[in-house]
């Protein structure tokens, strides 16, 4: 049978779809054959309607495509994680060919050609030097590897061990007419397959290119792996130029373009994301390639990315451009306030909030936000108003901690000292590490003279580590109010060394030396104090040091230089 078939300029059977399978499959779908499960093939007679019977294979077929993301990963997940491989083809038509194989016109395909094919590659990409790669020889199979990166025509065939990846070169367009695509799956176990290991990279070519149908098959990660090639999470399989899949399924041509939205939107999976490097990017941009317009939810993406990044002018472009394709988008208003906000634009970022809540008034994050730009603009009672939004619209929210601390800052700021407290108690109740709770609570309990109070606070916050010159200014200000003057001394040393211009420890610590009568040291400080004062034009400190002065016994009043 296989001479009749060459003789008659047919394929011969080494091919892994044997032609007269593949002639009956095709009297099937035209409705001239059949085969029950299990049984033998039967040509129809004319008591068969050929009508019917291709109505009947038509529906059939229709059934068992692919038409939702859902429905592929219903047959994705039968497969043990690991153990497969895929490859997805555009064109149902196509089967599991190595390119080199497909490179000549059919009729002068061989297994020789397809050798020698590669077999040159290998030799005239080191006559011209393309062997040398980071100051080292390159293999043989490496070398097919790069040229298989640059498109070059190779034994090797690019699989990916993500079914995914694979629907979403199964989805790509082939022709002006919606063509089904497929998805093979691939089962990568010993004995049928073997891994290319360090040692078998050396080998030549002729090593794993054999013409025989039960040939030893690779599969291959390259050791210096490319950018693309870990996007793709890719695999090279190899051995002969055709391979039989262990599963495969069809893709719905008319579907395509649905199922490469469901898989952006739902796994992330777009052709950018899968070319990541300066020759994916032309390449998707190429004249070949079709354009299509971007929208307002990939205007929306481009932009949240470049917020991620801290590019917020480019993260406003882009939301600009998608405010102005889709004005009644809500989340576009709010994250384009976000980068004016981190931009300190202050009124454009609250311009921004505004118009989000218009569209979404029950949009927690966004009241937050608009309520910590008020407050950068000392708009306090506005602030609370929308920090009053955040608390009642969600306590378990991930900003209503920071909404409770910024409305006690904004109570305090407004002298409402026991109201911040308030807020400063569920703070605490709601993260007990908040150290900066801590501290201004202490605070307004110092402005309400509960010093020993505020000491406790401070003490906690200096327990949680908070840092900065003012934790022991304010503690020691407390101190000294209770005439705790050692003490206080002691943590204006500490403010002091933190911080050393700052005129107000020098001139309270001399403050507390002066109670202890240790006068000539309050005079050093006193000195200090006053001339740091003048340098920042603070009228009241000074007449404070000019009053203390007066305070000096008169036996040391002449040893102050002021």
């Amino acid at each position: 049978m296989d001479k009749v078939h060459r003789d008659r300029g047919g394929k011969p059977t080494k091919l892994k779809v044997h032609p007269v399978g593949q002639t009956l499959r095709h009297m099937k779908i035209a409705g001239l054959a059949e085969n029950p499960e299990r049984g033998f093939w039967r040509i129809l007679s004319e008591e068969v309607s050929q009508a019917e019977a291709s109505e009947e294979t038509s529906q059939s077929e229709e059934s068992n495509k692919i038409k939702t993301l859902a429905e592929f990963m219903t047959w994705a997940k039968k497969f043990d994680g690991g153990a497969h491989v895929f490859r997805g083809v555009p064109n149902e038509a196509y089967g599991i060919q190595a390119s080199a194989y497909r490179r000549p016109e059919e009729e002068q395909r061989s297994f020789e050609k397809f050798l020698y094919i590669n077999r040159d590659l290998i030799r005239e990409a080191r006559l011209r030097g393309y062997d040398q790669k980071d100051g080292r020889e390159l293999k043989p199979l490496e070398i097919l590897a790069d040229l298989q990166h640059f498109e070059a025509a190779t034994c090797l065939i690019d699989f990916t061990y993500s079914a995914q990846i694979a629907l979403f070169f199964s989805c790509q367009p082939t022709s002006k007419e919606p063509l089904n695509g497929q998805v093979f799956a691939v089962h990568k176990q010993p004995p049928k397959f073997k891994e290319i290991t360090p040692d078998l990279l050396k080998e030549d070519i002729d090593e794993f290119l054999k013409d025989d149908k039960e040939a030893q098959l690779y599969y291959w990660q390259p050791r210096h792996q490319n950018h693309r090639i870990i996007a793709q999470q890719s695999v090279f399989v190899f051995g002969n130029y055709e391979l039989k899949p262990d599963d495969e399924c069809i893709i719905a041509g008319d579907r395509k373009e649905d199922i490469l939205k469901e898989l952006q939107n739902v796994s992330g999976i777009t052709e950018d994301r899968l070319f990541p490097d300066f020759e994916g990017f032309a390449r998707v941009r190429g004249v070949t390639a079709p354009y299509t317009e971007r929208t307002p939810f990939d205007y929306k993406t481009r932009g949240y990315s470049a917020y991620e990044r801290g590019d917020y002018k480019d993260a406003i472009a882009d939301y600009d451009i998608a405010i102005d394709k889709d004005r009644n988008d809500a989340e576009s208003y709010y994250f384009r306030g976000l980068a004016q906000h981190s931009l300190e634009e202050w009124g454009k970022a609250i311009v921004d909030f505004d118009h989000a809540l218009r569209l979404d008034s029950e949009h927690k994050d966004t009241y937050y936000f608009r309520g910590q730009t008020k407050f950068q603009l000392d708009q306090y009672e506005e602030a609370i108003d929308d920090f009053n939004s955040v608390i009642r619209l969600d306590l378990k929210n991930k900003y209503t901690k920071y909404a409770y601390f910024t409305r006690g800052l904004a109570k305090y700021d407004l002298e409402r000292y026991d109201e911040a407290i308030v807020d400063f108690d569920h703070v605490i109740h709601l993260d007990s590490e908040y150290k900066n709770a801590y501290y201004w609570r202490a605070r307004a309990k110092y402005d309400l003279e509960r010093y020993d109070e505020a000491i406790v606070d401070f003490d906690e916050a200096i327990r949680r580590s908070l840092e900065g010159r003012g934790v022991y200014y304010w503690r020691g200000l407390s101190k000294k109010r209770l005439k705790q003057y050692p003490a206080a001394i002691a943590d204006f040393d500490r403010a002091i060394r933190l911080e050393p211009t700052h005129a107000y420890s020098h001139y309270h610590r001399g403050g507390a030396k002066f109670e202890l009568e240790r006068f000539a040291e309050a005079q050093i400080d006193l000195k200090e104090a006053l001339s740091l004062a003048k340098q920042s034009d603070d009228d009241a400190l000074i007449g404070w040091i000019l009053n203390l002065r007066k305070k000096v016994p008169e036996s040391s009043e002449s040893d102050i230089p002021f």
